[in-house]
């Protein structure tokens, strides 16, 4: 996984749940605060992250995510551990 793919995907995922262009995405960009976003949008994209790369994030760390790249690295940290796991 290429943290920079992964964020991409994110960014695509945002723009197809909030009808926002990808280019207005940024990655400081505060999730909650982007134009359309509610609750439920919020956590269909995170669901659509986790589908994707075959993950589940736990609450307490969804609930304090903020920002693409806040997200993008809980994924990449989640998927690497996962492996880890995989490997004992």
């Amino acid at each position: 996984m290429n943290p920079s793919t992964l964020r991409q995907f994110i960014r695509t995922v945002i723009s197809r749940e909030l009808n926002l262009p990808r280019d207005v995405i940024t990655d400081q960009a505060i999730l909650r605060e982007l134009p359309g976003v509610e609750s439920v949008k919020f956590l269909r994209i995170i669901v659509a992250v986790e589908r994707e790369y075959s993950i589940e994030l736990d609450d307490d760390v969804v609930f304090h995510i903020e920002t693409i790249d806040e997200l993008s690295k809980a994924v990449f940290e989640r998927a690497a551990f996962g492996k880890s796991n995989e490997r004992t």
